[in-house]
Order: structure tokens, then sequence, then C-alpha cells
């Protein structure tokens, strides 16, 4: 997974790691303030969230449409292998790792 890959490469690096932390004492107005700028922030990472489910649902149903055939009376069915879902979910796992703009 990633954390233990990140945490092994801690561990491993021989060159010291900085961690910055930052502390902030604001005014109860302020803190207010930002409720609402927090709702925003929510509003946005669902609306992401329900985009990137899109986007994976679109993959997966052009996925499956590769494998559309069409018979002698034209209509159309799916012919699939056995580990279709295994197939696409290592063609997803692929265009996650080298495409940044995939899940943008």
């Amino acid at each position: 997974s990633t954390q233990s890959t990140w945490a092994l490469h801690m561990v491993n690096n021989v060159h010291p790691q900085t961690l910055c932390v930052g502390l902030s004492v604001e005014t109860l107005e302020t803190l207010q303030n930002l409720e609402g700028e927090g709702a925003k922030t929510r509003e946005v990472y669902l609306s992401r969230k329900a985009d990137l489910a899109k986007k994976i649902g679109e993959d997966l149903y052009n996925f499956l449409q590769s494998f559309a055939k069409q018979d002698m009376s034209q209509k159309e069915y799916l012919l699939v292998p056995s580990n279709i879902l295994d197939k696409w979910m290592e063609r997803v796992a692929s265009k996650i790792e080298f495409s940044a703009k995939f899940c943008d």
C-alpha cells in the first residue's frame, strides 16, 4: 500500500526528513466564517467524488462495449471472458498510474 511504501521510504532514506507544522490562533468570528468555507469544500469534495465515479462508470461501459458482437439477425450481445472485471481493474489502475488527468 502507499502508506507502507511511504513509511519504508522514510525509514530507509539516508537523508533526514523535516516536517513543519503550523498553528494559528484565530478569533471566534474567523472560525465561524471558516465553517461556511468548510461546507463549500465538502461540496466540492463530493462533486469531485461524483465526477470520478461517473468517469469510472463510463470507462467500464466503454471497456465492455469493446466486447460487443452482433449475430446474424443483427442482435447485439456481449461475449466476455470470465476475468473481465480483473482485466478492467488492471486497466483502470494503469490509467490512474500513468495519467494524472484520469482522476481530475
